[in-house]
């Protein structure tokens, strides 16, 4: 709750000062200070850390802003482009660098992104014989095909899937 705060607040003071990346940059900078903030009010000695990926889309653009263990892609033309760092990162928002990137989009590219448990290697394997069936398949079955495998295993599993038109 405190890095979604921090980042709802970020996205408030970034309004029309900011854009891309430079943006998302600093919502997650404003998120990492709600979440360390919170952090020094607790007793534990190990600190709670969260991994989180933060997407915008902005003059054709996609924006993509991550730390932790998360994964973004870009699948174009049936052939997946990793958008994330390959090196999975040790701790979340907290501990980690976050990273960034940019990249055009065209109309028919799909955005998949979630956390790895996501995408573990059934569910991909699962998207990928979707896809190959249907490309066309809407996103939000997609989405629930990444998550399925994880629920299956009794493991949290986020994902969200969009569409470019």
């Amino acid at each position: 709750n405190a890095l979604l705060s921090g980042i709802e607040k970020g996205l408030e003071e970034t309004r029309g000062r900011s854009t891309g990346n430079e943006r998302l940059l600093a919502v997650a900078d404003r998120g990492r200070a709600a979440l360390a903030e919170a952090c020094d009010q607790l007793v534990e000695r190990a600190l709670p850390d969260v991994a989180m990926a933060a997407l915008s889309v902005e003059g054709g653009e996609l924006h993509v802003v991550s730390a932790g263990a998360v994964r973004v892609y870009l699948h174009r033309g049936g052939k997946p482009q990793r958008l994330t760092p390959r090196d999975e990162p040790v701790g979340g928002i907290l501990r980690s660098r976050v990273a960034h990137c940019a990249s055009a989009l065209e109309p028919g590219d799909l955005v998949l992104a979630g956390s790895t448990t996501a995408f573990s290697i059934r569910a991909i394997s699962q998207v990928v014989s979707v896809l190959q069936q249907d490309p066309r398949t809407p996103p939000s079955v997609l989405a629930s095909v990444l998550t399925e495998p994880a629920g299956q295993a009794g493991v949290g599993a986020a994902a969200a899937v969009l569409r470019v038109v």
